[in-house]
């Protein structure tokens, strides 16, 4: 939603002020595990008012199992280098550097439709009743 929202935001340029990978642990049901956060701050002007921002993307989660993964998103802003930057026109200091859905969004909205696929093709399939039986309804009653 915030995708199809931020299609009619105004942008700004901005500049990068740090990029950097910074590690972080994340602790769960199986225990704690090492992950790697990409940080990008960045400074924009709207309306004459200076703003500072970090969130690249729309994702809350923007961390990677490999160091390797981050800095790649690290090595995309470096330090200095001019950046557009969307952001929201009732409130500024709500912006984004990039307006995309992660390709792992459609992986897993994709997985859900196959789920949902299938299970309604198993209900559909009980549902069959044989050639010579009275039907019953749905659930049998």
């Amino acid at each position: 939603m915030r995708l199809a929202e931020s299609a009619g935001w105004p942008t700004a340029p901005g500049e990068v002020v740090e990029s950097r990978v910074e590690p972080i642990t994340v602790s769960g049901m199986a225990g704690s595990i090492a992950r790697w956060q990409p940080i990008i701050t960045y400074t924009y002007e709207v309306g004459g008012q200076t703003y500072t921002n970090d969130a690249v993307t729309f994702r809350e989660d923007h961390t990677f199992n490999a160091q390797a993964e981050a800095e790649a998103v690290t090595a995309q802003y470096a330090p200095g280098q001019s950046v557009e930057v969307a952001y929201q026109p009732g409130d500024p200091q709500n912006a984004v550097l990039e307006r995309r859905v992660p390709a792992e969004s459609y992986l897993i909205a994709g997985g859900g439709l196959v789920v949902l696929a299938l299970h309604l093709i198993g209900m559909i399939r009980r549902m069959r009743v044989p050639v010579g039986m009275p039907y019953s309804g749905p659930f049998g009653w």
